[in-house]
């Protein structure tokens, strides 16, 4: 389990026990040794920022000036702690292939897909052109290869898998189990970039895109 789920399942779980209370930290509690190691501020700003967009808390969406105020749960953070021992991974899976966690827009001159805030139903403002947003994962994902540090070996999976995808959909929608599996390689292959807080935000976002892509044809 990442240091950021880590953490992540800490804090739901003390925040469930908590109930109520926002008098106190986790920072105080025992909570906070996760793997023998203490959690740090930093840490719970980034964990509070993950799970806000999430949906599993709310606010504050940045504790800068409240960490003695910590976010609360949400109907979906109870649901997380309650059924999934606050395992956000676990919870995640749980709700795919169901509604997508991002409110997406696809228009413009490039067909740009947008990521916003998390635990909403997908808005679709044009129709989406499943192609077009192949394509612009593919790219998102090659431009996070200059973004974020992953190693060597798993950057060339990611630039197999997001170059072919953008290659055989340069002339067109290719059919439908093919597509299917061009966005399957490249959904597995943005695995590469959960090392870090922000890379499995990244990650995530791109993932949830390709979710309707990945499930083509599923009953």
């Amino acid at each position: 389990m990442s240091r950021l789920n880590t953490v992540s399942q800490a804090f739901l779980r003390w925040r469930r026990s908590a109930g109520s209370s926002r008098n106190e930290t986790i920072l105080s509690h025992a909570a906070s040794m996760c793997d023998g190691t203490q959690v740090s501020e930093d840490e719970l700003r980034e964990v509070i920022d993950v799970l806000v967009r999430r949906g599993l808390v709310t606010g504050p969406t940045s504790l800068a000036d409240q960490l003695p105020d910590p976010a609360q749960l949400t109907d979906q953070g109870v649901i997380c702690v309650v059924d999934h021992e606050g395992d956000v991974q676990k919870w995640t899976s749980s709700n795919r292939p169901g509604s997508i966690d991002q409110s997406t827009n696809v228009g413009g001159q490039g067909n740009q897909v947008v990521a916003h805030s998390s635990n909403v139903q997908q808005n679709q403002h044009t129709q989406i052109n499943n192609n077009e947003v192949l394509r612009e994962v593919a790219a998102q994902a090659l431009a996070g290869l200059d973004e974020y540090e992953i190693g060597d070996e798993d950057a060339d999976d990611v630039r197999r898998a997001a170059q072919r995808a953008l290659d055989e959909t340069a002339q067109g929608e290719p059919e439908p189990n093919r597509l299917k599996r061009l966005a399957t390689n490249l959904w597995a292959a943005l695995l590469a970039f959960a090392n870090t807080a922000a890379g499995t935000t990244f990650a995530q976002q791109l993932r949830d895109l390709l979710l309707p892509l990945v499930n083509l044809g599923a009953a």
